[in-house]
């Protein structure tokens, strides 16, 4: 397991409020994944109908998509999420050989922390893993 540096694991912190977990980056509460936990998370397909909407030019109403997440379109965390060996045996079923994998929060890293480049290389090399970087 790689150590974090000291610096992110200032930097870096889980808040509470009530029932609620949010994750803070510096003084910047990340907003872009609703859930950091995870768990449940919104059913693959949900947005599709709303994503669809916005690109023919449907209003931005921000309760759209959350609508669809109270009826019916949260689900537990399934394992082929997070173990390798049950991913492959889900790709095997869908017929792939190979998928891009993108780190749902790590994308969004950038935006809550643009004025400190060293940190957000730090936090996306803690986040990813050292086995991740390229040279």
């Amino acid at each position: 397991m790689l150590a974090l540096y000291d610096d992110v694991k200032r930097f870096v912190k889980w808040v509470s409020e009530g029932k609620r977990q949010h994750l803070l980056f510096g003084n910047v509460r990340q907003t872009m994944v609703p859930n950091p936990t995870f768990n449940p998370i919104v059913k693959p397909g949900v947005l599709h109908r709303r994503l669809k909407e916005l690109a023919e030019g449907g209003g931005r109403d921000p309760s759209g998509p959350f609508d669809s997440w109270r009826q019916g379109g949260l689900e537990p965390l399934p394992a082929a999420y997070q173990d390798r060996d049950a991913r492959l045996a889900v790709m095997d079923e869908q017929g792939l050989e190979q998928a891009w994998m993108f780190p749902t929060l790590a994308v969004g890293i950038e935006g809550l922390n643009p004025l400190d480049v060293r940190m957000t290389y730090k936090v996306k090399v803690n986040f990813v893993g050292e086995g991740n970087k390229r040279t």
